[in-house]
């Protein structure tokens, strides 16, 4: 799960216009074709996929922003550590993060205990951890994959973007060392000895 930014040389990535800055780092870390079939099935399979893809993303969150994500045994992680982590690194929008913890508590209700269901009120649950302008999204959408397929692409999907933005915010934050240090460098030649 190496991005392509990664392997930038520094002469290619001073070179680089914002366009293809954004090109870059605007990829998606997952599939959507495999995460639109992991999504058919029932309310039931759709949480603990849903869940399995917010689990990458917030891996992909973390790895990416660390100097040295060895360091940090992330498999080892739990889900709601990962998120402790992204949300004290601001590497989501804090409103997201009630949303992402219901669908935690959600999957985890399903995953222990047998008799565990979805119904209209878990769904409403989880809606309503939405962030308003995120949950007015949601409501004015076209519901007919189903309110939680819906509600859980559109949470996916802005964590995910969220992910794209901290790329292209470290990428541009590399590139500005790189250009300062060549400007001051060139000062350097310029002063008297």
């Amino acid at each position: 799960m190496t991005p392509s930014h990664h392997n930038l040389d520094d002469q290619a990535l001073r070179a680089a216009s914002e366009e293809e800055l954004i090109k870059l780092t605007h990829v998606q870390s997952f599939d959507e074709d495999r995460l639109s079939q992991h999504l058919k099935g029932d309310d039931y399979q759709q949480v603990l996929h849903g869940h399995l893809y917010f689990d990458h993303v917030l891996t992909a969150l973390l790895t990416e922003e660390f100097k040295n994500p060895k360091a940090v045994d992330l498999i080892r992680t739990s889900f709601a550590q990962k998120l402790s982590l992204v949300d004290a690194l601001g590497l989501i929008p804090h409103d997201l993060v009630p949303a992402v913890t219901a669908l935690n508590r959600l999957r985890n209700r399903l995953a222990h205990n047998l008799d565990a269901t979805i119904g209209e009120p878990e769904i409403e649950k989880l809606r309503n951890a939405l962030p308003p302008w995120l949950r007015k999204e949601v409501l004015s959408s076209d519901q007919s994959a189903g309110p939680l397929k819906v509600t859980l692409v559109h949470l996916l999907f802005v964590t995910e973007k969220s992910r794209q933005m901290n790329a292209h915010r470290r990428l541009k934050m590399r590139k500005w060392r790189l250009d300062s240090d060549a400007f001051l460098k060139s000062i350097d030649r310029k002063s008297p000895t």
